[in-house]
């Protein structure tokens, strides 16, 4: 596989690549790869041999590029066995909150409540968090 070609960083992208330093280039051919869907999660990559070779690279340098791009969560590297896509990982999660009287009701209870207290409060705090 020609990386030269295959590379596309941008416009003036020949120009970019001689700037960006070497373990930059791979972790962007890298990323580009996961992000265009070549590869997906769970998806081997080349390993450390084969990007010295297709980059031209000290393996101490491909090895960087692993290496961050593992630190960064975007690879997992197992031992013996290669470097994989890492799973995606979201940023947010979605909660849903249920109503708890619903929840009594599924779990066959009954759910009840009363009022213990009811009183003014001047409590400027009280008052600010209410608004």
């Amino acid at each position: 596989m020609n990386t030269e070609a295959n590379l596309d960083l941008g416009p003036g992208h020949a120009e970019n690549r001689r700037m960006l330093p070497a373990y930059e280039q791979i972790k962007r051919y890298v990323t580009d790869r996961i992000a265009n869907g070549t590869w997906k999660p769970g998806d081997t990559i080349p390993s450390e041999t084969e990007l010295v070779k297709e980059f031209g690279v000290s393996r101490m340098t491909a090895s960087r590029a692993l290496r961050e791009l593992t630190a960064e969560r975007v690879l997992t590297r197992v031992q013996g066995s290669g470097t994989f896509v890492a799973p995606r990982h979201y940023e947010s999660t979605v909660l849903e909150v249920r109503n708890i009287a619903d929840e009594i009701a599924a779990r066959g209870h009954r759910h009840s409540a009363r009022v213990l207290t009811l009183e003014t409060s001047d409590d400027p705090e009280a008052i600010a968090s209410l608004v």
